[in-house]
This record gives structure tokens, C-alpha cells and sequence, in this order.
């Protein structure tokens, strides 16, 4: 039986290609985190415990203030916003996001970005979008040596590109394309899916994904892999048709998120449950050249508010994210480990970054690291 451990490690210089970044339930798609600012986890303000009842009302005003307001800056936004996710890129530089929108989530919002050094030191930072209504969001992606967004409320004919020293740079999405290696796959779970290659962008060639087909992931090898509705996994090689690769799982169920690396492939399952609830059963991986293995969800207590997966390159997991509890499963293991927030605190969230965990004891409060998942201390 292959072990996790046996996953083909990605050079150590390339991110992860994390397709769970936004994740789909088995009735609607979900926006996760791989990095996402769609605001799916603040439309309902939680209070932090940091702060008093007055002191948490002031700083919803003041977000509020500042969403309302069309002149707002980036530095209101990132003064008076929540912390809202973190990328990385594949020199180790964080693009951190904050968002200031009214309580409740109703209304207009603002997104800014930070873009940091790895220690910690702050190279730019700038207005990602600003809308009348909460649901718009954008899709962050890193690069190499950068990173790119699209916005939904665009039509997703723009895609953004921020260099290292800050620059941003405006690519129109003119023709469509097949995947070539070193390309970037953003809004992979709309139907309009965007390919960026160096400083050109174009629209995937919606003629190679069929239409049972909505889960989609590129490795850096121009690899476009695909899970249909029956799990089967199917391919398309630098733009060929897509093409099965070997039988699905003996049960099949529906899918909430999937992820690819290097040729290995992950996916969440779900089974429905009482009341129609969704709730997730298994995590399956299938290895280079393997078939499907189930991984199991040993140790992960609060199943229904999963969404997000990755694949590290050492051939880990990490379940959950931005908007649910993080889980870290390490290669060859059988158990599934909480990683918490700062603190401990449940207001509080935390992602993988890199070789690091990035997280916040609450979207109020700054954003800390730590090598372990166990000490953290704030970055920079």
C-alpha cells in the first residue's frame, strides 16, 4: 500500500498549487485558502476576546466608516479593516489582505494589500477593490516572484499583477488558450476560468473541460487535472483532451475540495447527512502512479465547517484554513493534528505559509508565524 510519505516532493523553490483555495460544496460553490477574500467567514462579526463590547462596537464603526467611504486609502483600510489572508509566494514574500466592510456584512466594502518580506518588513501596499456589496471578493494567486488577482465583479476580464517591489500592473484577458507549463490557473471553480503566463493572460479553452467535470487544478507542469461529479479523475496534457486516469474509488461520493501537486491529488468527500447537511467523510489522496487511498479524518472534531486542502511538499496535508479549524495530517501519519490559533483563541485563524503557519488570535489583532504551530511570535 503506498503511504503518504511515498508523494514525489516539489522543488523546493515552486509554492504549493493549493486547488482548494476556494472550495465547492456538493450544492454551492464556497470560497476557501487557498487565499480568498470573498467573505464568506466575516459577514457575521464574532466579538474578540481582546477587546471590550465598546471597544469591539468602535472598531466596527470604524471599518464601517471607512468601506462607506470612496476615498478611503490603503493605510484606513489596513488601520481600521480586519486582517483577512495571507499568500505566499515563491520566494517566501506574504501578501497580506485586510478588509473594512459594515456590521453585518451588508453594504459596501474595501480590500487593501500589504505586501511583506518574509521578516516581516513591508515593501508596498495598496487597494485590492472596493464595491457596493460584500459578495464580490477576488481570487489571489502566487507566483514565483509575485502575485496576481482577478475580481469577480469584473467579469473576470482583468487579471492584476503585483511585482516585488510593489508595482501593479493591469493584464486584459483577450483570447483563450490551453494551459502551458509555469502557468497560473485563477477562478478555477467559475465558468470562466483565467490562465496567466509571464505577462500575458487568457481564458481557458472551456472546450477541454467537460461539463460534469467543475473541479479543476494545473500543476506547474502544465497538467490540467480535473474530478468529475463520480470522482473520477481525468487530465489534460499541456491542452489535450481530457483523458480518465484510472477507475474512481470503489463509493463514490459527492466532493467538497480538491488539491494537486506534482501529480499527487487530494480531495475531501462528503456524505450527506441529517437535514441535508453536507458532511465530510473522508480525505482521499492519490499518488503519482497510484490509485485512490483513503486517509481518514482521524482527530478532526468539527467536520461540518471544513473546507480548504493542501498538499505540502513533503507530502503532508493540511485540512481547513481561513474560514474552518486547521488540521495538519504529516506525511505517513494516520491522525489528523489541530493547529490553533495565537493563543488558542477561537476567533482567531490560521493558514499554511510556505514552510510556516501564518495566523491571528482575531481578525482584529496583528499577524503572527510560527515554525511549529505551537509558538508564535509576530512577524516583523
Amino acid at each position: 500500500m503506498t503511504s503518504a510519505g511515498e508523494f514525489d516532493p516539489a522543488d523546493p523553490a515552486d509554492p504549493a498549487v493549493p486547488v482548494g483555495r476556494l472550495a465547492r460544496t456538493a450544492t454551492a460553490l464556497t470560497v476557501a485558502l487557498i487565499l480568498a477574500l470573498v467573505a464568506a467567514c466575516s459577514t457575521e462579526a464574532r466579538e474578540p476576546s481582546s477587546v471590550t463590547q465598546s471597544d469591539f462596537r468602535d472598531l466596527l464603526e470604524r471599518a464601517g466608516d471607512v468601506a462607506d467611504d470612496p476615498g478611503a486609502t490603503a493605510d484606513d483600510v489596513i488601520d481600521h479593516g480586519q486582517v483577512d489572508g495571507v499568500v505566499v509566494d515563491g520566494t517566501g514574500r506574504l501578501l497580506v489582505t485586510h478588509r473594512a466592510a459594515a456590521d453585518g456584512g451588508e453594504g459596501p466594502e474595501a480590500v487593501a494589500w500589504q505586501l511583506l518580506e518574509p521578516s516581516g518588513r513591508e515593501t508596498a501596499r495598496g487597494i485590492v477593490s472596493r464595491s457596493e456589496e460584500t459578495t464580490a471578493g477576488a481570487d489571489i494567486g502566487a507566483r514565483d516572484d509575485g502575485f496576481a488577482w482577478v475580481l469577480f465583479e469584473q467579469d473576470l476580464e482583468t487579471v492584476t499583477t503585483l511585482d516585488p517591489s510593489g508595482a501593479t500592473h493591469r493584464v486584459t484577458v483577450e483570447r483563450r488558450s490551453g494551459p502551458r507549463a509555469g502557468d497560473l490557473l485563477l477562478a478555477e471553480f467559475t465558468e470562466a476560468p483565467v490562465l496567466l503566463r509571464g505577462e500575458e493572460a487568457f481564458g481557458l479553452r472551456r472546450s477541454l473541460v467537460p461539463s460534469t467535470t467543475p473541479w479543476l487544478g494545473l500543476d506547474r507542469a502544465g497538467t490540467l487535472w480535473g474530478l468529475s461529479e463520480g470522482l473520477t479523475l481525468q487530465r489534460s496534457i499541456l491542452g489535450r483532451p481530457f483523458a480518465n486516469v484510472g477507475p474512481p474509488p470503489a463509493h463514490p461520493f459527492d466532493i467538497q475540495s480538491i488539491a494537486v501537486r506534482d501529480g499527487s491529488v487530494a480531495s475531501v468527500l462528503l456524505r450527506a447527512s441529517q437535514g441535508n447537511m453536507d458532511i465530510p467523510t473522508d480525505v482521499v489522496v492519490r499518488p503519482p502512479g497510484g490509485g485512490w487511498r483513503s486517509v481518514g479524518l482521524a482527530g478532526v472534531r468539527r467536520r461540518s465547517s471544513l473546507s480548504g486542502l493542501e498538499i505540502l511538499r513533503d507530502g503532508g496535508l493540511v485540512l481547513g484554513g481561513r474560514s474552518a479549524p486547521t488540521y495538519h495530517l504529516e506525511a505517513g501519519q494516520r491522525r489528523w493534528q489541530p493547529v490553533l490559533p495565537p493563543g488558542g483563541n477561537s476567533d482567531g485563524w490560521v493558514v499554511r505559509c510556505g514552510d510556516r503557519w501564518c495566523g491571528v488570535a482575531d481578525s482584529w489583532s496583528e499577524l503572527e508565524v510560527s515554525d511549529d504551530g505551537l509558538e508564535w511570535i509576530p512577524l516583523g
